[in-house]
């Protein structure tokens, strides 16, 4: 697969997300596990100073309420005379110089328990609203994140759905240059190799090295769709134009039914010419010598017999006699 790399850093980041969304996750209700346990903390203790505020109310002031009734009493009920009439009175004396002193400080320290257990209840309050608070923003600040993270998912999701696509466009170029190079090209070179006709076969050789070129790998993966087009139907034409020159030249009677006998690489008369240097290179003749270094360059790498190995037998002769004709004509320019 040629996008194999991309999606597997495709997936990977997709993957990382996901774990960095469940890690989030988990720290989060950590933390509000937290929370939420030291507002149980605080509700228990509101109730406890509640519970212990009743308590001395009824423990204390109840009592003291009763002494006090039954001094009352006794001063009410102490109307005789003699020694229990005496001794009632300074009894019931007793209890209001005494007793209501007594429960006068308790109930100013009860009022005073009373006034500080609301206040420390009314600051426990706000500490369990200020958790909640902080609850509230723990499940916003995770919406918000997960939102981001969704949102990073998604997109990274159409990164890898637009990798599909690419893909399957790549394997469908790959497809239609295995369709030329198996068939059209087979077709033609079967008709071609029939001739003698050096120059059709030099034609087709040229075919052939683009069709397995780097050039021609590089468009199949990153070229636009219209360069692919443009470049595929041109070498269809070709094929096409080709095979009818092949066929029209079998007609002629330029054929032999066996492997073609290639031509010297030279002019008509053996020698190379400066004027046939310079058309093998594919240059101007007013080309500089860094140009003539450059298109040799290029040439006897497009040209070298190593990249028909793939071709057939008589494609690689030609391959070979073509290197060598470039290297003469090189050399020609150059000594």
């Amino acid at each position: 697969m040629v996008l194999v790399e991309d999606f597997k850093i495709l997936d990977d980041n997709i993957e990382s997300q996901k774990r960095q969304l469940s890690q989030l996750d988990n720290d989060l209700n950590w933390e509000k596990q937290i929370i939420e346990s030291k507002i149980g903390e605080f509700q228990i203790q509101i109730q406890k100073n509640k519970n212990n505020l009743s308590s001395l109310w009824k423990n204390w002031v109840i009592p003291f309420v009763i002494a006090s009734i039954a001094v009352l009493i006794s001063i009410a009920i102490g109307t005789g005379s003699g020694l229990i009439h005496v001794l009632l009175v300074l009894f019931g004396a007793l209890c209001l110089y005494v007793g209501l002193p007594i429960l006068g400080i308790w109930l100013i320290v009860l009022i005073f328990k009373s006034i500080s257990t609301s206040v420390n209840n009314s600051s426990i309050n706000t500490s369990i609203a200020d958790k909640q608070k902080s609850l509230l923003q723990i499940d916003e600040k995770f919406k918000e994140r997960k939102s981001k993270f969704n949102k990073d998912i998604k997109e990274l999701l159409k990164q890898r759905d637009q990798l599909l696509l690419r893909e399957k466009e790549i394997e469908r170029r790959k497809a239609i240059v295995e369709d030329i190079a198996n068939i059209l090209y087979k077709d033609t070179e079967k008709e071609v190799n029939i001739t003698l006709i050096p120059t059709l076969i030099n034609e087709l050789y040229d075919i052939f090295t683009g069709l397995h070129s780097e050039s021609m790998e590089e468009l199949v993966i990153n070229g636009s769709l219209g360069d692919f087009q443009n470049i595929t139907g041109s070498i269809k034409s070709e094929l096409s134009r080709l095979k009818k020159l092949a066929l029209e030249a079998q007609k002629r009677g330029y054929y032999t039914g066996e492997e073609p006998e290639y031509e010297n690489l030279s002019d008509s008369s053996g020698i190379m010419t400066r004027e046939r240097a310079f058309e093998i290179l594919r240059l101007k003749q007013t080309a500089s010598k860094e140009g003539i270094k450059k298109a040799y360059k290029k040439l006897s790498q497009e040209f070298h017999p190593d990249k028909a190995e793939r071709a057939t037998e008589s494609i690689k002769k030609l391959a070979e006699e073509k290197f060598k004709e470039i290297k003469t004509a090189y050399d020609f320019l150059t000594k």
